[in-house]
This record gives C-alpha cells, structure tokens and sequence, in this order.
C-alpha cells in the first residue's frame, strides 16, 4: 500500500513511545529482529494518548501480518483523528477494494476531505473520478479542473493525464501541442517511482510520432528504453520498434 508521511506527534512522551515501538516494529533492537507484540504494546500506549502516528504504525504493522480487519481499524482511526495519512489509506482501500468492500462513494468522500487540504493525490483521484465517472456521472470539464490543481499541488500524474486530455480533446479543445507541453512537464517533474505510470510512454510517443513537437526518433528512442528500465512493459515493446525505425532511416540512401 502507498503510504503518506506520518503526522507530527503531539509530546514529547507520546514521541519516545512512538519512536520505541517502531525500533521494535523494524527489528533495529534486540540485534535486528522484529518484536511485533513490544511494538504493539507500545504503539498502543501511544494511540491511547492521541497519536495518530501510532495508529498509522498499527496499521502497517497489522498490514504486515495480514490482520486486515485491524489494518483497517487503526488507519480509521487515524482518519477520524485528523490524520491525512489515515484519510488517504483507508479512501485507497475503497477505492481498490483492498481489505473492504470496494466502495468509490466512500473513497471519494475521504478524496474531496484531502482535496481542500490541497494534497496533491486527492486532485489525481478526483479527476480520475469524474472522468471515468466513478460515484457520479462522466465530467471531462470538472477532471480537467482537478488535474490543473493537482500541478498546482505538484503532481506529475495530473499534468500526465491532463496531457492526455488534451490529445483526445476531453474537457477541452483538442491540442496536441499543449498536450506534448503537458507531458514534459509532467516527465520533468515526476519522481522515479512514477516514471513507468504512462508518463515515459506518452512523452516518448510525441516525439515518435511528431505530435505537437518535431519528430525526433532518437530522442523517443532514449525515453522509452527508460520507461522500459522501470518495467513499463509498453515502453519496452515500442522500444523495439522504433529501434528498427533508426535503423531503417540509417540505411536509406
């Protein structure tokens, strides 16, 4: 599961107890083995005073030993508390259905929670919703207006999708340039960990196919052989082929 960073912890009690029970959840006492039950009595003692990284910590470690009925429990609670981590773990668990009963209506509620707090994956989703038309009908207009918040809150997948938009002309009017400027943005500003999520494999085929920049093989060469490295199984396919494109354009007259 995608986790988000912990919350700050509340004294400096509830932080000794916090930190405790994560040395023990990571094995790094008692020469570097895990002491789940000293880590779950400590978290607990923890969680007991308000912590909501405690309960984050609950969450994971009972992810981890596949007790899913308390995964769920403890990042619940976080959310209840306040914790955008918790709201975010359990609208993804809705979402995937992961853990419970899939349910968008739910995950959107915890997305729209996240939005006005202008967390970036919030905006991802909730264009995601509304042009897919999960809980609600199709809005191309409205997942354009989150994806252009979500680059404001610095999301490479938004301005991917976004780019995407404008290719097909969902939303908007139909432009393949700005389309082209969209997913370099987003190539530019995405993390590795995202780099395979399409955003390699979009860009690439702008400049294999000339679309709103000029037609650069090589250059589309390089950037799908790096979506390839990362395991985007498209990037890898097309590499391929625009490998024997270079090399049919070298033998030409």
């Amino acid at each position: 599961m995608k986790l988000m960073n912990f919350d700050s912890s509340r004294s400096e009690e509830i932080t000794r107890l916090f930190e405790k029970a994560s040395k023990l959840h990571h094995g790094k006492v008692s020469g570097g083995v895990p002491d789940l039950d000293g880590a779950i009595d400590c978290y607990l003692q923890a969680a007991a005073d308000g912590s909501v990284d405690a309960m984050i910590g609950l969450g994971n470690l009972y992810e981890e030993k596949g007790d899913f009925e308390n995964t769920y429990y403890w990042y619940n609670e976080a959310a209840v508390a306040g914790s955008d981590a918790g709201m975010y773990n359990v609208a993804w668990m809705y979402h995937t259905g992961r853990y419970v009963s899939q349910d968008y209506r739910k995950a959107k509620e915890y997305f729209t929670q996240l939005y006005e707090r202008n967390i970036a994956e919030a905006a991802l989703y909730l264009g995601l919703y509304a042009e897919n038309g999960y809980a609600g009908p199709v809005d191309c207009v409205s997942a354009v207006r989150y994806y252009e918040e979500g680059i404001e809150f610095g999301s490479s997948l938004c301005a991917n999708n976004l780019g995407v938009m404008y290719c097909r002309g969902k939303g908007v009017r139909k432009n393949k340039t700005k389309g082209f400027q969209l997913f370099l943005k987003s190539y530019s500003m995405c993390e590795i960990d995202d780099m395979s999520q399409g955003i390699c494999a979009n860009l690439a085929r702008c400049y294999e196919k000339g679309y709103g920049t000029d037609k650069d093989l090589q250059r589309a060469f390089e950037i799908y052989r790096e979506g390839a490295e990362l395991g985007d199984q498209h990037c890898e396919e097309k590499l391929k082929t625009v490998e024997t494109q270079i090399a049919e354009m070298e033998v030409q007259p």
